[in-house]
């Protein structure tokens, strides 16, 4: 099999992990799965069933290409989720898939995060600015209902800021399903700071400019705990799902999705969230101003 984005001398070899067989190029690291496969581990890491949407209108900086297995079939443009505009390449004869390298690494940013919110409310809880943001998302209407369509979905996010920037860089937030799946099929080149808890190492990407004040600060036994006790609020969600982003300036709560805009002080629980969320504050800014820490002059 050859690579269709280099020449036929670049030949794309498989690979074999505990989770995935595929097809890599040698020079461009793009690489193909075979249909079967990519269905299962999209089952696995997201929960859901494949489901491909059609031909997405947004251009694609890379030219048509034919598939690897069939030859002469032109390969498809295609979308692997409602809210990204990655678009990867779909044989209609295999129904295989080829990836360029980039395209998954890419997809990790959920709508959720990178839409722009609407402020609902700014505040102050224990001499710490409080946030409430509301957002929205358009998606196309997957089901079987006839004519299709489009849907809203509503999202919450909370916030409770740090007295000071922490300057670290930092950026920790839910390894989502995409994320998942950009490591097991090899693709992932995002910054990964692992600090040797399972517990948080397992289910959180951590990110920032330096790395072993992080470690330090994550390896608080009370900066931990207030994490094991917000992420735990965080999963505990019947109808929607919860989960919470840390960054130099804030901790963010964020729920949904919702039909309809709903305000925090509806949520499951909000003075629960509200809790936990302030006690990772205070864990962090005590963590800084107990004499613990010799890694910065930091004062809240």
């Amino acid at each position: 099999m050859f690579c269709p984005r280099c020449d036929s001398d670049s030949d794309m070899s498989v690979v074999k992990d505990p989770y995935l067989s595929k097809h890599r190029c040698s020079k461009c690291e793009s690489i193909y799965v075979e249909k079967d496969q990519f269905k299962e581990i999209i089952k696995e890491v997201s929960d859901s069933d494949l489901n491909l949407l059609p031909e997405s209108k947004d251009d694609d900086s890379h030219p048509t290409i034919h598939c690897p297995e069939c030859m002469g079939t032109e390969m498809s443009k295609k979308s692997i989720s409602v809210i990204t505009k990655i678009i990867i390449d779909y044989c209609p004869e295999c129904e295989g898939v080829f990836l360029d390298k980039e395209e998954f690494t890419d997809m990790y940013l959920l709508a959720k995060d990178t839409m722009l919110g609407r402020l609902e409310h700014v505040g102050y809880l224990n001499g710490h600015k409080t946030e409430e943001v509301l957002s929205k998302v358009t998606v196309p209407d997957t089901g079987n209902h006839y004519g299709g369509g489009c849907y809203d979905c509503h999202y919450n996010h909370f916030s409770i800021y740090f007295k000071e920037n922490l300057g670290l860089g930092l950026n920790m937030f839910a390894e989502k399903w995409t994320y998942k799946l950009a490591k097991i099929i090899g693709l992932s080149g995002k910054q990964d700071i692992q600090i040797g808890d399972r517990k948080i190492d397992s289910r959180f990407i951590i990110q920032g400019y330096h790395e072993d004040d992080i470690i330090l600060l994550l390896s608080d036994s009370k900066v931990r705990q207030s994490l094991y006790d917000l992420k735990k609020k965080a999963v505990n969600q019947y109808v929607v799902k919860g989960n919470f982003k840390i960054t130099d300036s804030k901790v963010t709560y964020s729920e949904g999705p919702y039909n309809s805009d709903i305000r925090f002080q509806k949520i499951v629980n909000p003075e629960g969230v509200q809790a936990r969320l302030l006690s990772v504050v205070e864990a962090v800014e005590n963590y800084y101003t107990s004499g613990i820490s010799t890694t910065s002059k930091r004062k809240f």
